[in-house]
């Protein structure tokens, strides 16, 4: 008599014991999430020049091939082709780079001597305007003298500690200069990425191909290469629309002939590339310095970065990425707060094509697998209810 092979996966005591597991990992995992983070994150610190490098490489990528594909395509040696079109693309990026520097240092180094030197005056403006504040409220019967005296020990306080903190600036000066090495060292392995990307690529491909069968191997290369037009179409088209949005930014504040143009126009620029709260950081760092020269400039300027973000956000967004990624508000706000708490500004800035690489796997792979296993037990308890009636029958 042969016996029928029994499928303990249908059992209720499989499902009970899969969940309870799945829930005494989660309780580990929450209990300890402090240690797991700062394990990664100091993970990530020691590997973060090879990461900084492979993503300066990917996003240096497209410029390189465009040399390859345009001029250096008619050299009949492919691996000396491949080496000046990285060798073409690593100067353009520094000679930008060059440019934006020579141009930014005296802006920065006058805006902070502009600060340095203007602090007591700017510590008797806000003196003399709580004075009027105060004057104010008594004429109609208002005391508010505790919250002036408070105010006035927090300016004097400010302005005896700004020396005092002098040793902090050093600190964050030699962080910075730490920073600039670490992002010396992940261009010069970006090249070297680069230059042997179809090396690194082929093996990839065989080693994926001898662990896969076939068909997985298909699929995951159709996953790899949706993920790849993604980021790359997302980080093209988000440089894109900060190079116009500083632009326009530096434009508006050479008519209106405000200070600090190249400066924070830049800084515009660069934080437009930020999702979601890049924006608002740029407008209030771009307010605050030109408020140190004329307020009047910093208002305006408020007003022209909310105006220029609604076009932004409503015009520009929409025709250089064209359709949505289909992404949820939420979704991306999330992706933004854990990225950007584990990975700092790269976590922010990849946060949106992440959660657009997430819904994709979501709605191609794990959406379709629970249709599929619910169409699966609709006919395992059809089945089972004919057969019962059957039984009864």
């Amino acid at each position: 008599m042969k016996l029928k092979k029994k499928n303990f996966t249908r059992e209720k005591w499989f499902a009970y014991t899969v969940a309870t597991c799945s829930a005494v990992l989660l309780f580990v995992v929450l209990s300890n999430i402090g240690i797991i983070l700062d394990g990664a994150r100091g993970i990530l610190k020691v590997l973060s020049p090879v990461i900084e490098g492979i993503v300066i490489a990917y996003m240096m990528h497209p410029v390189c091939e465009l040399f390859y594909n345009k001029i250096y395509y008619r050299i009949s040696s492919r691996k000396i082709a491949r080496s000046a079109s990285v060798a073409t693309g690593a100067l353009v990026v520094l000679f930008v780079l060059v440019v934006l520097i020579v141009a930014l240092i005296p802006q920065i180094i006058e805006s902070i001597a502009t600060f340095i030197s203007n602090m007591s005056s700017y510590a008797m403006e806000v003196t003399k305007l709580m004075g009027s504040t105060a004057s104010f409220a008594e004429e109609r019967g208002i005391d508010i003298s505790s919250v002036v005296a408070s105010g006035n020990e927090f300016v004097e306080n400010l302005i005896i500690s700004i020396p005092r903190r002098f040793n902090g600036f050093v600190t964050a000066s030699y962080n910075f200069g730490v920073s600039i090495a670490n992002l010396l060292i992940a261009f010069i392995l970006a090249i070297y990425f680069l230059l042997a990307e179809e090396h690194l690529l082929q093996g990839i491909d065989k080693l994926a191909r001898a662990l896969m069968s076939p068909k997985r191997y298909q699929a995951s290369a159709q996953f790899w290469s949706r993920c790849n037009t993604i980021l790359i179409r997302y980080i093209t088209y988000d440089i894109v629309d900060g190079f116009i949005v500083g632009f326009c930014n530096f434009v508006f504040m050479l008519v209106f002939s405000m200070p600090y143009s190249v400066l924070i126009s830049v800084i515009v620029g660069v934080t437009n590339l930020a999702p979601t709260f890049g924006p608002i950081v740029g407008g209030v760092i771009g307010a605050f310095i030109l408020a140190l020269a004329n307020p009047l400039d910093a208002v305006i300027f408020v007003l022209f970065t909310v105006i220029i973000q609604v076009i932004d956000g409503y015009i520009l967004k929409p025709r250089l990425f064209g359709t949505s990624l289909g992404v949820p508000p939420v979704w991306i706000l999330v992706t933004i707060i854990v990225g950007g708490n584990i990975f700092g500004v790269l976590g922010i800035l990849l946060a949106i094509p992440f959660a657009a690489i997430m819904t994709y796997v979501y709605r191609e792979f794990l959406e379709k697998r629970i249709d599929e296993e619910g169409k699966k037990q609709i006919a395992r308890e059809k089945e089972e209810t004919e057969e019962t009636e059957a039984a009864d029958a």
